[in-house]
Parts: C-alpha cells; structure tokens; sequence
C-alpha cells in the first residue's frame, strides 16, 4: 500500500515538472513573440495598411473598405521583407563600421543606406506583386502616395532600431569607460602575539633589521613581516614605492629632500609623521632608476 502511494506521488510531482516545463516554454515564446523584433512587424504592417486605405478611400471619396485578413497579412509579410532588410544592414554595418568608429559617420551612412534599402525594396515589391497578382499596375499619384507612407513609416521604426542600437552603444561605453577597480592586496604583519592585516597605504617604509623585515606603519608602529623584501614589494603598487637598496623600500610620500653623493649615489633624507627622519643611500645602479621614479609622479 505504501508503495503504491510513493508510485502516485512520484507521477503526481512528475506530472507537475511536466507542467511548470510547458509553462516555462509557453512564456517564453510569448516573450519572443512580443519582444519588439517581431511585435514591430506585425505593428507596422497593420498601421500601413490601415493608413494606406484611410488615404486612398479620402482621395476616391470611397466607403471605408471591410476588414480584410487577407490584406493584413499581405501588409505584414511586406512589412517584414522591409524592416528586416534595414536591420540586416544595421548588421552588416557593425561588423564593418561599430559604432566605436564614430557615431556620426555610422548614423550617416546607415541612415543612407536603409533609405535607399526601403525605396528600391518598396517598389520592387509592389511592382512585382501588381504584375503577378493582379495583372497590372499602380496609377503614378497612387504608387507616390503610397512610397510616402511606407518609407516614412518603415524608416521611422528603423529608427527605433537605431535608437535602441545608440543606447546600447552608450550603455556600453559607460560601463567600460569606468575605472576598473582592483582589489587591494593586503599584507599579513604581526606585533608580538597580534597578526594584523594592513593594506599597502598604511606602509611608510620597510627595511632589514636582525634578520627580520620590519615594517614601519604610517601610525608609527613597527610591525614584523614574515617574508623577504622582494615578496613585500610584489604586494606594494611600484608607482608609490621603490626599493632603494638592497635594505630599504620606501613609500614616495616619506621623501624629504635627496642629494647627488660620491661616485653617482644619491642621498635621500626620509620622515614619518612623527618628525623622525632618517637618512638612506640609493646605489649608483639604482639611482638612475630612482630618478625616473620620482619624475613619474
């Protein structure tokens, strides 16, 4: 009996995932339907059929013409072959002129080319569709009145297209235009039993002593460093600090004032802000180095 309620929940919550499945894929195609690539369409089409009779029942003083499925569907499928094609220029363009090129020329040339699209597309189809499906054609003031509507209208929701290709452009362009921010390194240091962790910006200046690196914080606290110098200055930005000397790495800010010294050395006075200074040599080989350091600030 037990079993055979475990088979009928079993069904039951299979029957379910089943379900929530059909929905998912049901709101999903209804999202594709309704998104603007194919709602445009559709909308276009009945608005240009819909203006094209208003128009050309006004100029023949003609009853309003019945609904005709028949026409909306012609309508639309034309809407389509002309709103389609300017979007695959816009494609075509970002492949050989993105908008990162210059806003400017691409609106130019895209804005030409998807005219000139619409037009010749336009009257190729109607031509052709009055041949073929009526035996004739259209009177000139009607086929005028007609490229009016449909250029303006199929151009104009090309547009739409472009404004909508702009904002992601610019949308784009913020969000990478934006400094990248970096995660600052921090450093494990300790002071008798006490780990802290410090971040580069705390570092005053870091040296030798008894065997052990001893960094000195700006707050004036001597904090012990368990790996070498070369390590410590990996984690240190090398635009702020420089490694003097085979001893010393300092952060520019500590620099007081600097000398020329015997054979090419440099002489550089450091100070905290407790007042303590200190007076450090940098190598001849350095000191070249050293230089183009502090122009670089």
């Amino acid at each position: 009996m037990i079993a055979a309620l475990r088979q009928v929940y079993t069904m039951d919550k299979r029957s379910a995932g089943y379900g929530e499945n059909a929905k998912a894929g049901i709101v999903t195609l209804l999202q594709k339907f309704f998104s603007w690539k194919w709602s445009s369409v559709v909308l276009l089409g009945i608005c240009l059929n819909f203006v094209i009779n208003l128009f050309l029942d006004f100029k023949y003083q003609r009853p309003p013409v019945s609904f005709s499925v028949e026409e909306y569907v012609n309508a639309i499928i034309g809407a389509a072959f002309l709103l389609e094609g300017s979007r695959v220029i816009s494609g075509l363009l970002d492949t050989r002129l993105p908008w990162s090129t210059g806003v400017k020329r691409r609106l130019l040339l895209q804005s030409v080319s998807q005219l000139l699209y619409i037009i010749f597309a336009l009257n190729i189809l109607l031509i052709g569709v009055t041949y073929i499906l009526y035996d004739g054609e259209f009177a000139s003031p009607d086929l005028l009145l007609i490229n009016i509507c449909t250029v303006t209208s199929v151009f104009f929701f090309a547009n739409v297209d472009t404004a909508m290709e702009l904002y992601r452009h610019s949308k784009h362009q913020r969000v990478t235009s934006e400094p990248l921010i970096i995660s600052e390194k921090t450093i494990a240091v300790t002071l008798g039993a006490t780990t802290y962790v410090i971040k580069p910006g705390d570092v005053c200046y870091a040296h030798h002593q008894g065997g052990s690196v001893i960094i000195k914080t700006t707050e004036g606290r001597n904090l012990v460093y368990d790996q070498s110098l070369t390590v410590l200055m990996n984690l240190l930005p090398s635009s702020d600090f420089f490694r003097i000397n085979r001893q010393y790495i300092i952060h520019r800010g500590i620099i007081r004032k600097y000398k020329s010294a015997d054979y090419g050395k440099i002489e550089v006075v450091v100070g905290n802000s407790n007042n303590e200074t200190l007076t450090l040599i940098i190598s001849r080989t350095k000191a070249s180095a050293f230089r183009k350091w502090l122009a670089a600030d």
